[in-house]
């Protein structure tokens, strides 16, 4: 063991012009530290390599999950439109374009399709024997009363500010949707009497939608 630890300890601690360290030149401890240096970076090069390759491979990873989201909305709102279609075929209703580009329904209940500078509007009406004076104002500024007489049949009603206007196809009572509306564009006379309605219209509360001109 001391023929081992002597030279060593000989070797790095005690003066000697012999060691190895003495017989090297000024151009060789240039050239070691170059050589060093050298190796230095390369070894930051590669560090920095992995990095900006972990830095590519977040990004792509984040834009990956951003066109994953956004088809996600997409597929979701695909889904709505389809629902909204469906429960707008079912009343007869499509969605459509007019000639200026803008969206609107069509309605196909009717031969006379929506014209032009017009909106679908919801009408509420409540059907009472004694007609107060309250008023409601429509999507379109015009204002008409809310209450109104059942007709003698007391199956039927009038809006007078109906006349010449159209019924846009959805007529509800009691939150439940009515079909077989007769309307007589005329007289703005909704005729129930094919709803297989129990009893009469007397009290009822009804939301309804119309095509009415828009207020200029």
């Amino acid at each position: 063991m001391a023929s081992f630890v002597i030279p060593f300890y000989e070797a790095i601690f005690v003066e000697n012009q012999n060691k190895w360290y003495k017989r090297i030149s000024r151009i060789g401890w240039f050239v070691g530290a170059i050589g060093l240096l050298i190796i230095a970076q390369f070894i930051l090069n590669i560090s920095i390599a992995n990095d900006g390759e972990k830095a590519t491979t977040a990004i792509e990873a984040e834009k990956n999950l951003t066109i994953s989201n956004l088809q996600d909305s997409i597929n979701r709102s695909n889904i709505a439109l389809r629902e909204i279609d469906k429960a707008l075929k079912d009343k007869n209703l499509s969605l459509g374009r007019d000639k200026s580009g803008n969206l609107t329904i069509v309605n196909y209940n009717y031969t006379t399709n929506f014209s032009n500078n017009t909106v679908i509007c919801s009408i509420r009406v409540e059907i009472s024997s004694k007609p107060n004076n309250s008023m409601q104002v429509l999507c379109n500024g015009d204002s008409i009363p809310i209450q109104y007489r059942a007709n003698k049949d007391d199956q039927s009603f009038t809006i007078p500010y109906m006349k010449g206007k159209v019924f846009a196809g959805m007529l509800t009572m009691g939150n439940i949707s009515l079909g077989h509306i007769i309307y007589d564009k005329e007289t703005g006379t909704f005729d129930l009497s094919k709803s297989s309605l129990d009893g009469g219209i007397e009290g009822a509360i009804i939301e309804l939608n119309v095509n009415i001109p828009i207020k200029q």
